[in-house]
């Protein structure tokens, strides 16, 4: 088990990025989340949370957290134009118009 000081959202993120690693991407949400708990405005975690939920072919919440993290920063967009974790969304008609900011 690791232990994470509560406020850490970064150590939060790093432990979710890892889990992504394995393959593990319920998981890495949670710790997603518990980073957007600490620091509602952390845009890499809205971001990393789209690709979990892309990667799951969940389109609605994939969308809904990419566009959060393009509010936060708009390299976002550009990030997510050749990330692969989107590929099994890519052809979604709402998921382009996010990356293509139409």
């Amino acid at each position: 088990m690791i232990r994470l000081k509560p406020n850490a959202h970064k150590a939060w993120e790093k432990r979710g990025t890892a889990l992504v690693r394995l393959g593990r991407d319920r998981e890495a949400i949670a710790s997603f989340n518990k980073a957007l708990e600490v620091k509602p405005d952390y845009a890499r975690a809205h971001y990393y949370k789209a690709t979990c939920y892309a990667r799951q072919e969940k389109v609605e919440p994939a969308i809904a957290s990419l566009q959060r993290a393009i509010e936060l920063d708009s390299r976002s967009q550009e990030d997510a134009k050749s990330d692969q974790a989107f590929s099994a969304i890519l052809a979604n008609k709402a998921f382009q118009q996010v990356i293509n900011g139409a």
